[in-house]
């Protein structure tokens, strides 16, 4: 018999559920009580941060999509826009995946700040969080402990698990990358880092021309 209960710490008895309904359970989750009925572990709280955070950039990026369209397009916008995206994409990995969290191979202190500041940018967690969460995948595949457990279904392993706060602390498997003190400064300034490098840096870049322009005498 199909299991049809959501449930983020247990894996579903049946993989055929479809991909709609599979979302629709993950947002059920907000009704749903503190405790499972089918096991003794907690269910993970929404992490309502974050799912505001995730809709708010996406909302900006389709507004930022109709701006061009239908009210002004500017080549050097889109050409911006694709620049810092490009950074972003790098930075995640070529950065946060190969150099953080598998190490495979060593990044001067100057390619490792890049990283950090567009890894920021990017809006996928400090270096600390997103190679913790990695490891943590590779070492426990897919079992309960997987953050992005794939067992758990499609929606979860690629987004679903974003939309829930981890059920205990950080684990201590990243105590080599803590001895980086520029590691450590970007976990603890990450917010201020994402706002700054991912969307007030932009904002400038794409507003200095014309505000020098102005500012130049005839």
């Amino acid at each position: 018999m199909s299991s049809w209960v959501c449930d983020p710490l247990v894996a579903p008895q049946t993989v055929s559920r479809p991909p709609v309904a599979s979302a629709l359970m993950l947002v059920s989750q907000v009704a749903a009580p503190t405790w499972s009925s089918t096991t003794s572990t907690p269910r993970r709280a929404l992490y309502w941060e974050n799912i505001i955070a995730l809709a708010m950039t996406h909302l900006f990026g389709l507004a930022g999509i109709a701006y061009l369209v239908f009210v002004r397009f500017s080549g050097w916008t889109l050409g911006l826009a694709v620049l810092w995206f490009f950074f972003c994409m790098l930075a995640t990995t070529g950065g946060y995946h190969r150099l953080f969290a598998h190490k495979t191979y060593k990044g001067t202190a100057a390619l490792r700040l890049f990283y950090l500041l567009f890894g920021a940018a990017s809006g996928q967690a400090s270096v600390l969080n997103w190679a913790s969460d990695h490891r943590e995948h590779h070492a426990r595949t897919d079992t309960d402990d997987d953050p992005y457990d794939i067992s758990r279904g499609f929606w979860w392993a690629h987004i679903g698990w974003l939309f829930f706060r981890d059920p205990g602390p950080r684990p201590a498997n990243v105590r080599d990358l803590e001895a980086d003190w520029m590691v450590r400064l970007q976990d603890r300034f990450y917010v201020v880092l994402l706002l700054g490098v991912g969307f007030l840096a932009p904002l400038l870049v794409a507003f200095a021309p014309p505000a020098l322009e102005a500012l130049t005498p005839p």
